[in-house]
């Protein structure tokens, strides 16, 4: 009985000790400026991020005893990293350091100086670079990527990132609750409108602890996203939550908890996050919904699907659906978001009859309708004018049928080419109707946009387009499902094997050319390798069994470039828009673009793709023949662009360095690039009287640095030669003195 007491008592101090008493890293600051698991291009944040105030130099400490497991030094990336193997085995890294202790930079110059490569990577062993707890190792930097600051990251023995926070809960002081942003409702299915409309609904959401947003329509199938931030005491920086609950009903259908993931799933952050939201311009959304691919630990109990809304989740009429969103100190907020969930109910007008005076049409419904509201619609702008003194008749001892029938009718003026009305009603428990438009004059404008918003949802092919019908229309033909769910905004959604007998209101050509655009797109299914072709087989992507996680597809066209390139460059292919833009990928694709022989033989040429702000980046290819092949994880636009205009090397501040004997004043150069580029130090080669030498390569200031350490003293003639990414190359020579 004493052993269980003792047993119980151990067992229930130590879940209120801290797991280990590590040392805080760095005497910098003990401030954050990014939490563990935030979003990044293609992989989450595996660290805390530590402030240092925009300044490099700080010294870096060993958090427990150890030994130095691994140095790396590279111009992108983690920069100059630290790794050390904890005695609990357990592994830390410091990243985008400025330098090492004196003992581990003169090891690492050695290396690199004697391999003449820059770039190492190298594991010094076990007994090579022991450390104790609170031994200085190296000082805080801005090399790789970022302003000045201190990447942090604990992992476990299997290297898999943990939050550091577990360690440090007592360091960082955090009374701040999160705040929510934005709420985004995604449609999930062919027939699925929120509020009415078939595009994902955004709507701001006051930044509170306790926020209660407008109900939300929705019929089918959808799931929310959330823009949610935190912060801490002390601090301006923004950061991601670290947990969230969602209930419906009071139900508890999905959790998340970011705790320790691998590297080898980090990819799965972009169905973890929206990636479709990020790719438009809007930032990091998070998704309070399991994808059924998603394999990351974060989500306890949530089965695949969950947080899914639908007809299963939800009941008919209101729901409360809330969110909660935590930090590491259980701070919090709460959005409350009433959901209006109602079958798909379209009423169907018939019978239109309309004179001088008034408008009169009979509505079908298969259940018994109330509380009608109609509308005039103007165009040009578009305005919606509430009438009052419409008629309503029921019909129901008219006509003998399982339908519920009723007769409106609307006083009208005299056709003006402007004008259509709409009306929507309720059904039993206050469950809405979609709102109907009845286009009883021929419009101004006839449906002349042919620019329509593809989707697939699996065997169902989704349009919407501007427009509206260029005759008085009052229904929709099968087999396509047609919805006009604005008064100049049109949908239709019809499944891909009746597209070649696709009928819409808007007339024959009109449906030709929507013919035409469902069938360019190729459908590229999990577990199944597929092929997609541009028109002239100039540009094809190979899709392996494991490129998407959703039945994907995709289409290839061939346009002309849209943005100017100065004289000196040269477009030598059309622009080819690869859709859709904001798929998510798992493994990716691959894609290959055949040159002709006019165009292999010439110098400096190279893939391009467009990226999100409209600006040409090159695309790094292997080349085969007259074929430039190479992987990708999201569809772009590319093109072939030529770039025969080498690369410049200014001096900054030479004539100051030849006369100073400061040891700490580095010999810098601006290096630039007008096209294609300079991606890694590689690219450079620097010579002291025709001996290689060390420097360093800043990608983000485009600076070339050689430290006074690596030139002898005296006057000597240095070198350097650039090449860019298209293989145009710069030499250059330059007499300098070192005066130490």
């Amino acid at each position: 009985m004493i052993f269980r007491y003792l047993f119980c008592l151990i067992i229930t101090i130590s879940t209120f000790l801290p797991a280990q008493d590590y040392l805080w890293p760095t005497d910098a600051s003990e401030l954050m400026t990014s939490s563990f698991c935030e979003f990044r291009p293609r992989h989450y944040h595996a660290a805390i991020d530590i402030k240092t105030w925009n300044q490099t130099g700080f010294k870096i400490f060993a958090i427990e005893d150890g030994y130095v497991y691994r140095i790396r030094v590279a111009a992108t990336g983690y920069g100059k990293a630290i790794y050390l193997k904890l005695k609990d085995g357990n592994f830390v890294v410091y990243a985008h350091l400025d330098g090492f202790t004196p003992e581990l930079e003169s090891y690492t110059d050695s290396l690199r100086l004697k391999a003449r490569r820059n770039i190492l990577d190298n594991y010094p062993g076990v007994e090579r670079f022991p450390v104790k707890k609170g031994q200085h190792i190296g000082y805080t930097g801005e090399t790789g990527i970022g302003v000045p600051h201190l990447h942090f990251e604990i992992r476990d023995k299997h290297h898999r990132p943990m939050n550091p926070l577990k360690y440090y809960k007592h360091i960082i002081k955090d009374t701040t609750a999160p705040r929510p942003r934005y709420l985004a409702v995604v449609p999930q299915g062919p027939k699925s409108f929120v509020n009415y409309k078939p595009d994902t609904l955004i709507t701001a959401v006051a930044q509170q602890t306790r926020v209660k947003v407008k109900p939300i329509y929705l019929t089918g199938k959808a799931y929310l996203a959330m823009r949610i931030f935190d912060m801490a005491d002390g601090n301006t920086n923004r950061f991601d939550m670290y947990r969230g609950e969602m209930f419906i009903n009071d139900s508890l259908v999905y959790q998340v908890q970011y705790d320790r993931f691998s590297y080898d799933e980090t990819r799965l952050l972009e169905i973890d996050k929206n990636f479709s939201l990020w790719r438009k311009g809007y930032r990091y959304y998070h998704n309070f919904y399991r994808h059924p691919a998603n394999s990351l630990p974060f989500y306890k109990k949530t089965p695949k699907n969950g947080g899914l809304l639908s007809g299963k989740s939800l009941k008919e009429s209101r729901n409360t659906v809330r969110i909660i969103a935590y930090d590491f100190y259980e701070n919090k907020c709460e959005v409350e978001i009433p959901i209006i969930y109602y079958r798909k109910l379209l009423p169907r007008v018939q019978n239109v009859k309309k004179s001088a005076a008034s408008l009169t049409f009979d509505v079908r419904s298969p259940l018994p309708l109330e509380n009608f509201q109609v509308n005039r619609v103007t165009y040009n702008p578009v305005r919606r004018v509430p009438l009052k003194n419409f008629q309503l008749t029921s019909l129901e001892n008219e006509v003998l049928s399982s339908y519920h029938y009723y007769r409106l009718t609307i006083p009208r003026r005299a056709p003006s080419r402007q004008a259509a009305f709409s009306f929507s009603a309720q059904a039993e428990g206050n469950v809405p109707t979609l709102p109907v438009y009845v286009f009883a004059d021929t419009l101004a404008a006839p449906a002349q946009n042919s620019q329509w918003n593809i989707k697939f949802f699996g065997d169902w092919a989704t349009a919407a387009a501007n427009g509206y019908p260029v005759k008085p229309v009052t229904n929709q033909k099968a087999p396509a499902y047609f919805y006009q769910y604005e008064p100049d905004r049109s949908f239709i959604a019809i499944q891909r094997d009746n597209i070649a007998g696709l009928k819409t209101v808007y007339g024959d050509a009109y449906d030709r050319r929507l013919q035409q655009e469902m069938h360019r797109w190729t459908q590229v299914i999990p577990g199944k390798e597929r092929t997609a072709y541009s028109e002239d087989r100039f540009l094809q992507i190979r899709f392996p069994s494991n490129a998407v996680y959703d039945t994907t597809y995709v289409s290839i066209s061939k346009v002309a470039p849209s943005i100017p390139l100065r004289k000196q460059y040269r477009y030598l292919s059309a622009e080819y828009v690869t859709e859709p833009f904001d798929q998510p990928m798992n493994y990716g694709a691959n894609i290959s673009i055949t040159l002709p022989d006019s165009i292999a033989a010439k110098k400096g040429i190279g893939a391009y793709y467009r990226k999100l702000n409209g600006s040409w980046r090159f695309l790094p290819t292997k080349r085969n023949g007259n074929t430039l092949s190479t992987r990708i994880t999201s569809l772009e636009k590319f093109a072939i662009i030529q770039d025969t205009i080498p690369p410049t090397i200014r001096p900054l501040n030479l004539r100051k360095f030849n006369q100073s004997r400061a040891k700490n004043l580095p010999l810098r150069f601006s290096v630039g690039d007008g096209m294609s580029g300079i991606y890694r130090e590689t690219q450079f080669r620097v010579e002291v009287d025709g001996r290689w030498t060390l420097y360093e390569y800043d990608p983000e200031e485009k600076f070339l640095i050689v430290h006074r350490k690596n030139i002898p003293s005296g006057k000597h003639n240095l070198q350097v030669y650039i090449t860019d990414n298209a293989g145009n190359r710069t030499v250059k020579r330059y007499e300098v003195t070192n005066l130490r």
